[in-house]
C-alpha cells in the first residue's frame, strides 16, 4: 500500500560513490598510486596486465616511457618503421612507431653510438627531460636538490620534479637523478602534470 506521503515517482535510493573504483586488483583507488593508475587508465594512457593487476613496482623502459608520454599528450602515432635513426630499434615491434614518433617530435634522443636502448629502464633524469619536452614545460626552474650540481646536463630539468612534486615518495633534499623508475612513479608523475594542466592543482 502506498502512503499518501509517498511521491508518485517513489523515492530514489542513495547512489554509492564510485570514487573508490579501480580496474586493477592490486591498487587502492584512495591512494595516490591508485588515483594515478585509474586516471591514466581512463585516459587510455596506461593499461594493466592480463591478470587484472597494475603492477606498480615493475620497471618502465625507455620505449614504454615514450609511449606513455605520446598518449598523455594525445599525439597521433602513425604505424611507421625505423628510418635508420637507431640501430637497435627493430622494425615490426610494438614500440617502433612510438620511439620514432617521439624522436621526430623531439621528446626523446638516442645515444652517441646511434642506439636508443628501448629495453633499458628509464632513469629519473631521462624521464624528466622527456616529460619536459613532451609538455613544453619551463626549463631551468629553481631547485634545492643537493645531488644535482648546476653544471650537469640534467640540471635544466631537475626543477620540474620539485615544482610539480612529481615524486612525492622521495623525501629530503636529494633527487636521486639516476634512480630507475617504476610504473607507479611514472604514473604519478604524468598524473600530476595532467592535473596541473587541467587546473586541478
Amino acid at each position: 500500500v502506498t502512503s499518501k506521503n509517498t511521491p508518485p515517482a517513489g523515492y530514489e535510493e542513495p547512489i554509492d560513490s564510485v570514487s573508490s573504483y579501480t580496474p586493477f586488483t592490486d591498487v587502492d583507488a584512495n591512494t595516490l598510486e591508485g588515483q594515478a593508475a585509474v586516471d591514466l587508465y581512463s585516459r587510455a594512457i596506461i593499461g594493466g596486465y592480463d591478470d587484472g593487476e597494475f603492477k606498480g613496482d615493475r620497471p618502465v623502459n625507455r620505449a614504454e616511457a615514450a609511449k606513455f608520454l605520446l598518449l598523455a599528450k594525445k599525439i597521433a602515432v602513425d604505424d611507421v618503421q625505423n628510418d635508420g635513426k637507431f640501430w637497435d630499434v627493430a622494425d615490426g615491434k610494438w614500440y617502433t612507431k612510438y620511439v620514432m614518433k617521439a624522436a621526430g617530435t623531439g621528446i626523446i634522443n638516442g645515444y652517441e653510438d646511434g642506439s636508443f636502448k628501448p629495453a633499458e629502464t628509464v632513469s629519473t633524469v631521462e624521464f624528466l627531460k622527456m616529460l619536459t619536452k613532451a609538455f613544453a614545460l619551463q626549463e631551468n626552474l629553481e631547485y634545492t636538490y643537493s645531488d644535482v650540481s648546476a653544471d650537469k646536463w640534467y640540471a635544466t630539468y631537475a626543477g620540474i620534479a620539485q615544482y610539480y612534486d612529481l615524486f612525492p615518495e622521495r623525501t629530503g633534499l636529494e633527487l636521486d637523478p639516476f634512480k630507475k623508475l617504476t610504473r607507479e612513479e611514472v604514473a604519478v608523475a604524468i598524473y600530476r602534470i595532467l592535473l596541473y594542466l587541467d587546473g586541478g592543482i
